[in-house]
C-alpha cells in the first residue's frame, strides 16, 4: 500500500513514483519515457513520471528484418517469361506475359500453337490441342498443305481490271470504264455510247476525263475551267497586283495597271517621296 505520506504534493522538486505492479512485464531490455511538467504554477507543482516500455516488440510488428538494411527493388530475372517485376526483393509481384500466370509467371494455363504448325503457307490460331490455320492465297487444307493453283494474272481480267484469286476461281476488279466478269465489256458515264474510252489528254490534261473518245465529260482540276478544262481562271487584283492596281490576264499570264502612287510588275513599289 503506498501511504498519504507518500503520496504527499504541492513541493518542488517532489517526486512521483508508479507502483511496482506496472513493471511486470516481459523480460527484455527497459527503456524510459520520461515527461516534466512546468512549475510556474502554485497549484501544479513540477513533477516527474519514469513508465517503462517495450520498444523491441513494437519494432518486430513493424518491420520484417533489419529496418537499417537498404531497400533493394526487384529485378526482371525475379519473374520468369518476361514478366514485368514490381516491389523489392524482399516483397515483390509479378505482372505476367499474356499465357503465363503463377506468383513468377511460371505456369501457363495452354500452349499456343506454334506457326509451324501451319507450314509457311498459313497462320496458326489458337493452342496446340486446338488451333485452325488461316491459309495464305493460293493454298488451302487444315494445315494449309494444299496448293490450290497458279495465281491469276490480269490479263484473266482482259487486261482492263485487277485479278484475285487463283487461274480456277478468281474474281475481276474492273478499271474505270469496263464491267463484267472479266471486264469485257466497256461502259461510259452516258449510256449506249460507241467508241474508245477517253484519256485524261482529251481534257487538256487538266483533268479526269469520264466517257468515250465521242462523248467525253471532263472533271477539271482546282484552277481550271472549260468543257476540255482548256481554261484557266482570271488573275485577282489582291492576289496578283497586291491591292494597289487593277490586274488583267488568267492567272498564269497577267498584267498589273497600277493606281496612282504606284509602280512595279505588281504594284508594290510606292512612288510617293517622304
Amino acid at each position: 500500500m503506498v501511504s498519504k505520506e507518500d503520496l504527499k504534493m504541492g513541493y518542488k522538486d517532489d517526486v512521483y513514483e508508479h507502483p511496482p505492479a506496472i513493471t511486470d512485464a516481459p523480460a527484455a531490455e527497459r527503456h524510459t519515457l520520461s515527461t516534466e511538467e512546468f512549475d510556474e504554477s502554485p497549484v501544479i507543482p513540477k513533477q516527474k513520471s519514469s513508465v517503462p516500455f517495450k520498444d523491441a516488440i513494437l519494432m518486430a510488428a513493424q518491420f520484417n528484418g533489419d529496418p537499417t538494411a537498404p531497400i533493394t527493388p526487384c529485378s526482371p530475372s525475379d519473374c520468369n517469361n518476361k514478366g514485368v517485376c514490381l516491389g523489392t526483393k524482399n516483397s515483390f509481384v509479378c505482372a505476367c506475359q499474356l499465357g503465363y500466370t503463377g506468383s513468377h509467371c511460371e505456369h501457363t494455363p495452354f500452349t499456343l500453337c506454334d506457326p509451324r504448325d501451319c507450314g509457311s503457307n498459313g497462320l496458326c490460331l489458337g493452342t496446340k490441342d486446338k488451333f485452325t490455320c488461316a491459309c495464305h492465297l493460293g493454298y488451302s487444307g487444315e494445315r494449309c498443305e494444299t496448293i490450290s493453283g497458279t495465281m491469276c494474272e490480269s490479263s484473266d481480267c482482259n487486261s482492263a481490271g485487277l485479278c484475285i484469286g487463283t487461274k480456277s476461281k478468281f474474281s475481276c476488279v474492273c478499271n474505270l470504264g469496263y464491267t463484267g466478269d472479266r471486264c469485257e465489256t466497256r461502259v461510259g458515264l452516258l449510256p449506249g455510247f460507241e467508241g474508245a474510252i477517253c484519256e485524261t489528254k482529251d481534257c487538256s490534261g487538266n483533268g479526269i476525263c469520264l466517257g468515250s473518245k465521242l462523248a467525253p465529260m471532263c472533271l477539271c482540276a482546282p484552277g481550271f475551267l472549260g468543257i476540255r478544262c482548256e481554261l484557266e481562271p482570271l488573275c485577282n487584283s489582291l492576289l496578283h497586283c497586291t491591292g494597289n492596281g487593277i490586274c488583267l490576264g488568267t492567272i498564269k499570264s497577267f498584267t498589273c495597271l497600277c493606281n496612282l502612287g504606284w509602280t512595279g510588275v505588281t504594284c508594290a513599289q510606292s512612288t510617293l517621296i517622304g
